[in-house]
């Protein structure tokens, strides 16, 4: 597995390791046998409702922040309306992660997925 470099830690530059995957979020180094957790790129991890909570909320102040020009120009009832069916979607997002019965790591796919079905929902 190659590893990018990790300045804050005190690792400068890429380096090549060898692992063994126990399962889609183990490995362990054959030379000490000690255990890593593992996340893809481009995957997240939720390990309990707080941490979804807190991740779904970063990402939905970040779109408010890049959009707020546009948000504020809508006429108040347009604001209430969409910040009530961005509430509403937040929370069977969060639900929909919660419940995700392969695994708690997701990937884009399984995300496309899951925001495919929210945004059908009514």
């Amino acid at each position: 597995m190659e590893y990018d470099p990790d300045v804050a830690n005190g690792f400068t530059e890429k380096s090549l390791e060898e692992v063994i995957f126990l399962s889609h979020d183990l490995i362990i180094s054959p030379g000490n046998e000690a255990e890593f957790k593992y996340r893809p790129e481009e995957v997240m991890t939720f390990a309990s409702e707080e941490e979804t909570r807190e991740a779904i909320n970063n990402i939905l102040q970040s779109v408010m922040t890049k959009h707020a020009s546009t948000f504020q120009k809508l006429a108040r009832d347009q604001q209430n309306k969409l910040a009530y069916t961005i509430a509403q979607k937040k929370e069977q997002l969060i639900e929909a992660i919660m419940s995700h019965d392969k695994s708690p790591v997701i990937g884009p796919d399984d995300m496309q997925e899951m925001l495919k079905g929210i945004m059908s929902r009514k």
